[in-house]
């Protein structure tokens, strides 16, 4: 469905980004060009969100209506802003041209063009994304070092488009947000036929923030031109204003872009794609052309898209980083090695799939990591949690198959690039002195070098579905540092040093209340600072480090020489090992309940939500879904999905529909439980056992009498028991613990929540025998308890465990799911000796304040 607009009029001085922000912002903004775009206002903010058919007349070809392809020719080049332009810290201007050619494969004929100016969340604390942060990004406040993006001209087939701009806001969330433009075509483009657009564009980049921006000469840019959104049909535009959480949607395609840099920058750069030849040198600046995919890539085929989505190799995006004090590190990744390293698994997979060990072979990649001086040592490390996913991802879900994969280290104090993903290219993020078996920096590294296979190889819409490629790479990325580095360790920084272990209980907060009842965080004003401000002095970006708004008194900081005396390690610390795919659990756990899995991420209660479900409980959901269907069809499931949607864009239902003709299975009940429902689940098990009591009372014998113990009929009945008494005695006489009588058992199930999972339940006793239950969806639908059938015996219950394999991920709590007839006491008592040390130490502390 078509958008539905109104029009509303606003003033002029507020069609310009920049015009909004703030007085300096003003007097800094980009000179006019022509009148300024007109505004058309969003009927809701969900109008274009409405569930309407998704088109898939061939689902195995291009033919869905939103397989178009988009193909960018792109030169863009960054300067310093002149100081006496700006007042609120150094900063870099972007001009850039572009050459857009798109072809219409939608089945429907259109009209206008829509593009995403995502820089424009940056320009001001009015924007969408500014405004659903409060004002802040990873954190950190935003009240210096904006950003913004501006078309000066656009055209097709020579005719000047630009009068004919219209920003698409959100009226009622957001009025001034400027993140989404359109334009009218002179003529509708037929489907089948493609439109070649002409843009000039400039940009103020703005200090590092979400995903992009620049910090001093460093510089990481994403989605930093202006970007075609995605035309589906029968749905129209896919494009949503930029919000808080949402990350991208965009065409798959090629890129051809040329970046000029000052001189300084030779060698030092990295993008998407790869070099074409040597950069050009001239008047001290670089010129680095970059071509994606790569020459070598492009018409090549994909053995993964032949089998399923049938398209050449493509990419839909293209992002670059810059810093004269890159070190860069490079090695080859050779898929045999890592074969012949992990010949078990590949063996498994191939049995699984039915194919041979030649037929889910990889291609060697040349992996890049641009890291920076104090990180140096740690870039082998990046190197091989890069590999491993190469490895792991190629093999389960198809190879990899562009020629190069980068990874980068950001700057010092541009924390706000860290772990993104962009397709051949990927931000990570690390600290001085990680230990290795910490799990950092390779988790992140994992995770962001995976999503090249979910989000950059399958295109999912991340606004509308960001759990199909952040689920799966969660679940994906602990399965590989599983496999590659085992559990991880836990360890606590005292002057940033690391000590392995953890505390059992956790120290007053540092910050608030706590924080100040404890000395950890005392904060005043600053007066210079007010003084300076008083006096109309604005301090510049780079600087305001030095004279803060606030002043930080932290007598007793958490990680300082004083927290090492106080917390006395050397007697708290206990060790802790994660398995990373229970890790996942503990995330899950947070909020399992307040939004199903699969919502659109504005639609989320708030981050929180977003995140738990986005990641970690679509991860337990997947996990589960393993353990249910067995590892052999879970990973024909997978791989069905990966080959279908390759180079495509695959929602919610597309990924049901592709695992479950892969796994051979029907299992909608289940997804429509787990990922379209918020039920919980909470299996417990109660034990009791007892001898069976001695015989006491009157009983009725065969011959009708009443007697205290019924008398044998013959005395080849009197034999038989004579006989009968021995046995027992002599066996007695072997083991004298053996029980005399037999137990009784009672065993109970119960189910909380209202999510209903089929269950094992093994009982096992204490000869070593034991018997397994199944607990069906079926019976757990008709009752919420059951009482398992135990027949009465001489053998004593040693354990009763429910899903004793641990298939399932998703109860809320596993501690009464086992019971023992003598459970182990040290585990508890060695902590417990911990927690009461620490808890002891810091009482005595902050009683004396040091003692």
């Amino acid at each position: 469905m078509r958008l539905r607009l109104r029009s509303l009029v606003f003033p002029a001085a507020l069609f310009c980004a920049p015009c909004i922000a703030s007085a300096a912002t003003q007097e800094s903004g980009p000179e006019s060009a022509g009148s300024a775009p007109a505004i058309e206002a969003l009927d809701a903010m969900d109008a274009m969100d409405a569930q309407d058919p998704l088109g898939m007349a061939d689902p195995l070809g291009m033919d869905d209506g939103r397989s178009s392809e988009a193909d960018y020719l792109i030169h863009a080049r960054i300067d310093d802003v002149d100081p006496s332009d700006v007042d609120d810290g150094p900063a870099k201007q972007l001009t850039g041209e572009l050459t857009l050619t798109w072809k219409n494969r939608s089945g429907e004929a259109v009209s206008d063009l829509w593009f995403h100016l995502y820089l424009n969340a940056y320009a001001n604390n009015r924007s969408l994304h500014l405004t659903e942060s409060g004002g802040k990004l990873r954190d950190f406040d935003v009240d210096r070092g904006y950003g913004w993006q501006k078309i000066r001209s656009i055209r097709v087939d020579g005719q000047d488009l630009t009068e004919s701009l219209r920003f698409r806001v959100p009226s009622q969330a957001a009025p001034l947000d400027r993140t989404l433009i359109s334009v009218d075509l002179p003529a509708p483009v037929p489907s089948g036929e493609d439109v070649t657009v002409e843009i000039e564009w400039e940009s103020r980049l703005p200090r590092v923030r979400r995903r992009t921006g620049t910090k001093g000469d460093f510089m990481l840019l994403s989605h930093w031109f202006p970007k075609l959104a995605v035309y589906e049909r029968d749905r129209g535009w896919r494009a949503h204003p930029f919000h808080m959480n949402t990350e991208f949607y965009a065409d798959y395609g090629t890129y051809d872009v040329s970046i000029d840099l000052p001189q300084e920058y030779e060698g030092k750069i990295a993008a998407t794609g790869a070099q074409v030849g040597d950069p050009v040198v001239e008047a001290g600046r670089v010129t680095t052309r970059f071509v994606a995919p790569a020459e070598g890539d492009r018409g090549a085929v994909d053995p993964v898209a032949a089998r399923g989505s049938r398209r050449d190799t493509l990419v839909h995006g293209f992002a670059f980083t810059a810093d004269p004090d890159y070190v860069v590190y490079e090695k080859p990744f050779r898929w045999d090695e890592w074969a012949q390293k992990y010949a078990e698994e590949v063996s498994e997979v191939s049995r699984a799939l039915g194919r041979t060990a030649e037929e889910l072979k990889g291609r060697d990649v040349l992996v890049r990591v641009m890291i920076h001086p104090e990180h140096e040592d740690q870039a082998e490390r990046h190197w091989r949690a890069t590999a491993a996913t190469l490895f792991f991802y190629g093999l389960w879900y198809g190879p990899y198959p562009y020629s190069e994969l980068t990874a980068v280290d950001p700057a010092w104090g541009a924390s706000a690039a860290r772990g993104m993903e962009y397709p051949t290219i990927f931000t990570a993020g690390t600290a001085m002195f990680n230990p290795l078996g910490g799990g950092s920096p390779e988790g992140v590294t994992v995770h962001e070098a995976g999503h090249q296979f979910w989000y950059g190889l399958v295109g999912n819409n991340e606004p509308e579905a960001a759990w199909l490629d952040e689920g799966l790479n969660s679940f994906t990325d602990s399965e590989t540092m599983f496999r590659e580095y085992g559990t991880s360790r836990a360890s606590t920084r005292y002057l940033r040093m690391p000590l392995w272990g953890t505390m059992p209980t956790e120290a007053p907060s540092s910050s608030g209340i706590a924080g100040l009842l404890s000395l950890q965080d005392v904060k005043v004003p600053n007066p210079v600072h007010y003084a300076l401000q008083k006096a109309g002095v604005k301090v510049q970006d780079e600087f305001a480090w030095l004279v803060p708004s606030e002043l930080h008194m932290r007598p007793l900081a958490p990680a300082s020489p004083i927290a090492f005396w106080r917390d006395q390690p050397q007697f708290t610390l206990v060790e802790e090992t994660t398995d990373p795919r229970w890790a996942d659990r503990s995330g899950y756990l947070r909020d399992p309940n307040s939004d199903p899995i699969e919502t659109k991420v504005w639609d989320y209660l708030d981050r929180t939500s977003y995140v738990v479900n986005s990641y970690s409980r679509t991860a337990v959901a997947l996990r589960s879904l393993q353990g249910l269907v067995g590892r052999d069809a879970f990973l024909k499931g997978m791989r069905k999905f990966a080959e279908d949607w390759r180079y495509r864009h695959p929602y919610p239902e597309d990924f049901y529909t592709s695992f479950q003709e892969g796994a051979g299975l029907d299992l909608q009940w289940y997804f429509d439980e787990v990922f379209r429902g918020t039920d919980t689940l909470d299996w417990e098990v109660r034990v009791s056992q007892t001898q069976e009591p001695k015989s006491e009372g009157w009983f009725l014998c065969e011959d009708g009498s009443w007697t205290a113990e019924c008398s044998p009929e013959s005395l080849a009945d009197a034999a038989a028991k004579a006989a009968q008494d021995a046995a027992e005695a002599e066996a007695r006489s072997d083991d004298e613990d053996a029980p005399k009588v037999p137990y009784l058992y009672d065993v109970v199930l119960r189910r909380g929540g209202g999510l209903i999972l089929p269950v094992s339940v093994r009982v096992t006793f204490d000869s070593g025998e034991q018997e397994t239950f199944e607990w069906t969806r079926e019976m757990q639908g008709e009752k919420r308890w059951w009482r398992l059938p135990l027949i009465p015996s001489p053998r004593k219950i040693e354990s009763v465990i429910i899903d004793p394999d641990r298939k399932w991920f998703m109860d809320r709590n596993m501690s009464d799911n086992q019971w023992f007839a003598e459970p182990d006491q040290l585990a508890a008592a060695r902590w417990g000796e911990r927690a009461l040390t620490r808890a002891s130490g810091l009482l005595q502390w902050f009683m004396s304040i040091g003692g």
